[in-house]
């Protein structure tokens, strides 16, 4: 699974504000899709 289309599942189950979204995609980022993902 591509990492954008993870984004844009979240984007649609989660509604957050674009700011909380930027945060949530940079820290996935970071730490990792599987475990960020998993930590949701």
């Amino acid at each position: 699974m591509k990492p954008n289309r993870v984004l844009v599942r979240l984007i649609n189950k989660t509604n957050l504000p674009p700011e909380l979204l930027n945060k949530a995609k940079q820290k996935a980022e970071y730490i990792g899709w599987n475990a960020f993902l998993y930590n949701l």
